[in-house]
């Protein structure tokens, strides 16, 4: 830098690439309105089923911090999701929070694969957003900035992301509404899923 001519500038880190794509896609906006699915009970019970405890909690409160939600494995075994937003964000939360349990994130189940912040981040809001948009609910204006802040443009990490992201997803559509055939959900992903859309921009 002390041999260059010109206005100064700041040096290009990981952190100020990513804020300025994410900026570029927009920030999350988080879900308003009512739950048009009526399955929030049942999104609890299989989060319950796994063997984790589910809370709505305050933000700040333990764990959760300024998060949305938050998984908490080992000991703990917690799912918190925050309690003052719409029932259509609880839903969508709850939702990304089970795929982190059903993506195996929080155990050593997928060995050899390099499950960093941005993948596991990348595969969890895939499968809620193909499991919301299946069951009627659109979370595009909140899935579609945070994958692809997660993912940060890198179209290697959505293809390893994809297979995955299709088993939970449709994995979690048959828990909640058994009988939807895969071709329809493999339809559904392919028009919808974020990480499908970041793929073809």
């Amino acid at each position: 830098m002390s041999q260059t001519d010109g206005e100064p500038f700041e040096v290009p880190t990981v952190q100020r690439i990513r804020r300025q794509r994410m900026s570029s896609a927009g920030a999350p906006q988080l879900l308003a309105g009512d739950d048009p699915t009526d399955a929030f009970d049942d999104v609890v019970k299989l989060i319950k089923g796994a063997g984790y405890s589910f809370e709505l909690a305050a933000p700040g409160s333990r764990y959760l911090g300024d998060a949305n939600g938050v998984t908490v494995g080992g000991d703990v075994q917690l799912v918190k999701v925050r309690d003052d937003v719409s029932t259509a964000q609880r839903l969508k939360t709850s939702v990304h929070e089970l795929a982190h349990i059903r993506c195996d994130h929080l155990t050593d189940a997928r060995i050899g694969e390099n499950l960093h912040r941005g993948r596991r981040e990348t595969e969890a809001e895939s499968v809620a957003h193909i499991v919301c948009k299946a069951l009627d609910l659109d979370s595009a204006a909140y899935s579609d900035a945070y994958v692809m802040g997660w993912a940060d443009g890198d179209m290697d990490l959505v293809k390893q992301c994809a297979q995955t992201v299709l088993r939970v997803a449709k994995q979690i559509l048959t828990d909640l509404a058994p009988g939807p055939a895969d071709e329809d959900i493999d339809d559904l992903a392919d028009s919808s899923e974020p990480a499908a859309r970041l793929q073809a921009a």
